[in-house]
């Protein structure tokens, strides 16, 4: 996503934090040392039922698994 927005050859960050048990993803782009974007996702099983949704709904296949 960010890769698409902001183009590639960026330095990332990633955090991954915990809390109430729930994992959250977080990623920075880095343009010249500076934050320039950033997201997070949460890594529960609603969000993810979320996101595959969205996938399926765009019409890409979902590997076996």
């Amino acid at each position: 996503q960010l890769e698409e927005a902001y183009g590639t050859g960026l330095d990332a960050v990633v955090r991954r934090d915990l809390a109430d048990g729930e994992e959250t993803v977080a990623v920075e782009l880095l343009r010249d040392g500076e934050p320039a974007a950033g997201v997070d996702r949460h890594t529960g099983h609603a969000e993810i039922a979320a996101l595959l949704e969205g996938v399926t709904r765009e019409g890409a296949p979902i590997p076996p698994g």
